[in-house]
């Protein structure tokens, strides 16, 4: 766009992203409204962008150059067999891509915001309202007092599951559980060494099959080395979650239950040596 306001609610990688997006664009003012105070926490946890994306981000200027990256190049299905330690492959497919660590590529991506955006810390959007020639981003009242607002011609919303933007889009749209947990972590590539590269190739993602569920595996790199990343889907043991809204555990605060029912699934389903060491 030429000219106008931009505000984007939340500044993580696609806040960042877009928000630098519209400044080379021509946005006279660009404004993110970002409601973490100070540093963003690293989540460390791992995504993958796809080569010819990559390509076209990067010569378009939205994804900085020198942000650390892992080359995979194909996707390993594997399901546990008893006559295979390992797991028996069923498909492989290509996969051109590239894995990044969350925190590493927001780090980039905020260091190379232009100058001209605006990127407001501690700030919290309690709605945004549109009508006429733009639209209205209410602040909650500790960011600006009860009633402050702040009009834009253009409102993006980059503020996650809990979107006000998307509530404001879609009045009342409300995500529903859909009776499954992701279960997320990373850890050292060097404790995968001693399995061997025919387990864990280092350019695959692997994702293990069992009924009811997968796990993605594949390497990020990270602050201080290669790093493993995985993502498992599974419903929970019986009784053990009840989830009434969209919500996740931070790190400390998994219950005993839920953690002796991931044990127990990986005991099961995984082949030995792809399972907990």
């Amino acid at each position: 766009m030429r000219g106008g306001s931009v505000a984007v609610v939340g500044g993580s990688i696609a806040g960042c992203a877009f928000a630098s997006a519209a400044a080379r664009a021509g946005a006279e003012q660009v404004v993110v409204y970002e409601r973490t105070r100070g540093r963003m926490a690293d989540r460390g946890v791992g995504l993958c962008v796809h080569d010819d994306w990559a390509a076209e981000l990067t010569a378009a200027g939205t994804l900085p150059a020198g942000v650390p990256t892992h080359r995979l190049t194909r996707r390993r299905w594997v399901v546990r067999d008893a006559a295979e330690p390992a797991g028996k492959p069923f498909w492989e497919q290509p996969f051109p891509f590239h894995s990044y660590h969350w925190g590493l590529l927001w780090s980039g991506l905020r260091e190379a915001t232009p100058a001209s955006v605006v990127y407001r810390q501690g700030v919290t959007v309690a709605g945004v309202t549109g009508g006429g020639a733009g639209a209205e981003v209410a602040l909650a009242p500790a960011d600006g007092g009860a009633g402050a607002a702040e009009r834009h011609d253009l409102v993006v919303g980059a503020d996650g599951y809990r979107s006000v933007v998307r509530d404001a889009v879609c009045p009342g749209s409300r995500p529903h559980y859909a009776g499954y947990v992701c279960w997320r972590g990373n850890f050292d590539a060097r404790l995968l060494e001693r399995l061997g590269a025919d387990v864990w190739p280092s350019d695959a993602v692997t994702t293990v099959c069992f009924p009811g569920g997968s796990c993605v595996v594949y390497r990020i790199p990270g602050p201080d080395g290669t790093r493993v990343n995985w993502v498992l889907y599974a419903v929970p043991p019986r009784g053990t979650l009840r989830l009434d809204d969209p919500t996740s555990f931070p790190p400390g605060h998994l219950t005993a239950e839920l953690a002796t029912g991931l044990a127990e699934l990986l005991d099961r389903e995984f082949p030995p040596r792809t399972g907990p060491a």
